[in-house]
């Protein structure tokens, strides 16, 4: 398939509720939101509390994305070669640039200097950064580990994704593939629901952040991917618009219910029905935008401010949380309220110092390698 904009504007919406989530406080963080007491900040917290499930919306997007891209290319004598090659040219550089500094510090214990010590010092062990096993160590742990690394769980959740799916895809027949991604989203929440009752202290922590876990997310975006590719659904779903903005329409009024319920990323409502509630929601969000590409919301996902965040928004979601740690540890001294001005403002140069970075980043780094994976072709 040719390259549909409003799925760069999808991708930019769901960097935007990172961006959201980290710099608009929920429980006394530092960032742009000040304290309870102030009536109209108390009701920007709570409008964004469920910023963090922009994660989710990676998660879905991805999966249809990649799924769809699997699914085309399936019958290729160069499958596997030209699918990880395309990949390393994505992720690796700029995932490197931000991996050597983190082993350099933790080899020569550099963490230890309080000028960094926020940045690098971290529970998870450094190797498992190298092979994209940080979120099991998470798990394990109880805890992100390092600051400066922190976001990568999920990016780990994305390359263990890369190593099961391909196989499954070129292995699995057409007829028996979406029963097999249907028990991998239903496999999802039961595994959760069982990591709350039994999986102790970390047992909510471990629902999050471990990639059976989001089966529901990743799965179900490459369910939709497998769909919209059956002409008679995709002519279907042309014909019936109202029924998906029904569809979307009940699952916004559960999301509303959530925002007031206000759940954590790892709560007990999120892990065993709010994270599949919001799968799905997303999910009938792109597909939305997919198959009605004269429709208003895919006119709205193909904003350009969406679309220019959506094409930098790896850099963005790899930069943005060290940048707004280091840049308030370094410029407020001693450390602010969220309510104070300086801390705003400090805010808002951390903001634009990511955004501008973001833009070098994918104008001289990812975007020389992406044309050069585009050289290996299916």
């Amino acid at each position: 398939m040719s390259r549909i904009r409003q799925l760069d504007g999808i991708r930019g919406f769901a960097i935007l509720l990172v961006l959201l989530s980290h710099y608009i406080p929920q429980s006394g963080d530092r960032g742009l939101a000040g304290p309870a007491s102030i009536p109209a900040l108390v009701w920007v917290r709570q409008l964004t509390a469920l910023t963090w499930s922009g994660v989710d919306l990676f998660f879905v997007l991805s999966g249809f994305l990649i799924g769809g891209i699997l699914i085309d290319e399936r019958a290729s004598d160069r499958y596997y070669r030209t699918f990880y090659a395309r990949r390393a040219c994505r992720i690796l550089p700029l995932y490197a640039i931000f991996l050597v500094p983190y082993l350099i510090a933790h080899s020569l214990a550099l963490w230890t200097h309080v000028s960094v010590s926020r940045l690098f010092l971290g529970s998870l062990p450094a190797w498992t950064y190298v092979v994209f096993l940080q979120n099991v160590a998470a798990g394990t742990h109880g805890s992100f580990g390092a600051l400066w690394l922190a976001v990568t769980w999920s990016l780990a959740i994305e390359e263990q994704f890369y190593v099961v799916l391909p196989p499954v895809v070129r292995s699995v027949s057409g007829r028996w593939l979406p029963w097999l991604l249907f028990c991998g989203i239903a496999l999802a929440p039961a595994l959760r629901i069982h990591l709350l009752n039994a999986g102790g202290p970390h047992g909510p922590f471990l629902g999050y952040v471990l990639s059976p876990c989001r089966g529901d997310a990743l799965l179900a975006g490459a369910l939709a991917a497998y769909l919209v590719r059956r002409q008679s659904v995709l002519d279907g779903l042309r014909r019936r618009s109202r029924s998906l903005t029904t569809a979307l329409l009940v699952l916004l009024a559960g999301y509303a219910w959530l925002t007031l319920e206000a759940p954590g990323f790892d709560s007990r409502s999120a892990n065993v029905w709010g994270r599949t509630w919001l799968a799905a929601l997303y999910v009938v969000m792109v597909v939305t935008a997919f198959v009605q590409d004269r429709g208003r919301m895919a006119a709205a996902f193909r904003n350009p401010a969406l679309c220019w965040l959506g094409a930098r928004s790896y850099a963005l979601y790899l930069l943005h949380l060290p940048l707004l740690g280091l840049l308030h540890d370094h410029l407020l001294s001693p450390p602010t309220h969220p309510s104070d001005a300086r801390s705003a403002v400090v805010s808002l140069l951390a903001l634009a110092t990511t955004l501008a970075l973001a833009a070098v980043s994918y104008r001289w780094l990812e975007r020389p390698f992406l044309e050069w994976g585009r050289a290996y072709s299916y």
